[in-house]
């Protein structure tokens, strides 16, 4: 599949080849009692901006960022904003403000890192198992295929319902396709409360 997304700043599959799914927070920085602040890399999609930075963040997986933010804005920093429709030059900003309810989509940016699935733990009480369900998504003019790892005691329409406060689910060998842009990526988040309709694919 050809990546087109549009607008000259418009990401490569090379940038987007990483691995999916995380582990745990890492909280603590070693020998210290204080959270150990990082830059998280990530491409925030909306419905019709692609906004590309830095998050400043302790948590050491774009997942846990997102889902754990209690401000209504997300702040990156070095960061490029262009239209999805490629209409005008993209703007290269020291820092901007998004919207953590107008993101639809969001992506890992991490150069030479990556976010790798979960194992399922050997030691009871870890992790929970995940069941693997491949699914087919829209949310307010994106589709989205690939994989969601449900816990192995709720069903898609369980996890889609839940009010955890935690709004983005992970889907790992996605495929976009929307109006001006599409892709593949190996890890993407998306924002439950944008999710129109969610159907389950046949395995294989």
């Amino acid at each position: 599949m050809e990546f087109v997304t549009g607008g000259s700043g418009a990401l490569r599959d090379r940038d987007l080849r990483r691995t999916a799914q995380p582990t745990r927070p890492n909280l603590a920085a070693p020998g210290g009692d204080e959270p150990e602040s990082r830059k998280l890399g990530c491409v925030l999609y909306t419905g019709g901006q692609r906004v590309t930075g830095d998050l400043q963040t302790t948590l050491a997986r774009l997942s846990d960022a997102m889902n754990m933010m209690v401000q209504p804005f997300i702040a990156l920093t070095d960061a490029q904003q262009e239209a999805l429709d490629g209409s005008g030059a993209p703007d290269a900003l020291r820092r901007v403000l998004v919207s953590r309810t107008s993101v639809i989509l969001a992506l890992p940016f991490l150069r030479g890192r990556s976010e790798a699935p979960a194992p399922t733990p050997t030691t009871p009480g870890l992790l929970q198992p995940r069941l693997q369900t491949r699914v087919r998504l829209t949310a307010r003019g994106y589709t989205v295929t690939g994989v969601l790892h449900l816990p192995t005691d709720n069903d898609l329409q369980q996890v889609l319902g839940n009010t955890d406060g935690q709004p983005f689910l992970a889907v790992t060998e996605a495929t976009v396709i929307a109006p001006h842009t599409q892709f593949e990526a190996p890890f993407l988040l998306v924002n439950r409360t944008a999710i129109e309709t969610a159907g389950e694919l046949a395995a294989g």
